[in-house]
């Protein structure tokens, strides 16, 4: 009888239309071990988005802060080594940053 109540269920909720909206302040997803591998949610400025690796360290985050986007790739230390950004003036801005921390930018 439960096992029938548990089919009938099962497929109820199948049957249901997807829902269309979702809202919530962060998604966590993991990976089959449990472990947070992306993260998207709101910090101060506004959206962002995370990855990381399946050691649990940032690898790449991109956001918008309050000047504008940007994208910032980080080496297993959590440094960044590669930053994108758009600046107030909406000038793009690239720079690298090597294991000594010297840093090289492009910028228009």
């Amino acid at each position: 009888m439960v096992a029938a109540a548990l089919a009938a269920a099962a497929m109820v909720g199948m049957s249901s239309p997807p829902t269309k909206t979702l809202d919530l302040e962060l998604l966590r997803i993991v990976d089959s071990r449990g472990k947070a591998r992306a993260i998207l949610g709101m910090g101060d400025e506004g959206p962002a988005l995370s990855l990381l690796d399946e050691k649990g360290r940032l690898r790449a985050n991109l956001g918008i802060e309050r000047d504008g986007p940007s994208l910032d790739l980080l080496d297993t230390a959590e440094a960044p080594r590669a930053q994108l950004t758009v600046d107030g003036k909406q000038d793009p801005h690239l720079d690298f940053t090597d294991a000594k921390g010297v840093q090289v930018s492009l910028r228009p």
